[in-house]
């Protein structure tokens, strides 16, 4: 494969993950709205930042197992850094719902860790051929 066929394939990956993410975060926002109680932001961030790694994952691991080696040590590590940044974000979101006087939600601050994480991870793959 050449470089420009690796790198698009790459950029093919990060895109479906993201994708994947994304919808998996909206569709547990409205099953959380649908609650008669809303849970605890505390809860709530964590699942937002499991959930968009989880769902991530099983996308490369289901659509580009071929070409993405992942091992369960690193899936396990990286997912108790994305809760802890999830315990991070919930403090975050609260202090800032205080200072503007209304709900946050986690799931968009979920969604651009996460993007940020696959964009730093691509760019770690791709090592020399960034350019």
């Amino acid at each position: 494969m050449t470089a420009a066929g690796s790198r698009r394939r790459r950029w093919l990956a990060v895109l479906a993950r993201v994708t994947v993410a994304a919808l998996a975060l909206w569709l547990a926002g409205k099953g959380l709205n649908r609650l008669p109680t809303p849970p605890s932001i505390w809860l709530t961030s964590v699942l937002a930042f499991g959930l968009a790694k989880l769902a991530g994952d099983a996308t490369a691991l289901l659509l580009f197992r071929n070409s993405i080696v992942i091992f369960l040590e690193d899936l396990l590590w990286e997912l108790a850094a994305f809760v802890g940044l999830g315990l991070l974000a919930a403090g975050l979101i609260v202090v800032a719902s205080k200072l503007i006087g209304g709900p946050v939600r986690p799931i968009f601050p979920a969604l651009v860790v996460y993007c940020v994480y696959l964009l730093a991870e691509s760019r770690q793959r791709q090592g020399a051929d960034w350019r």
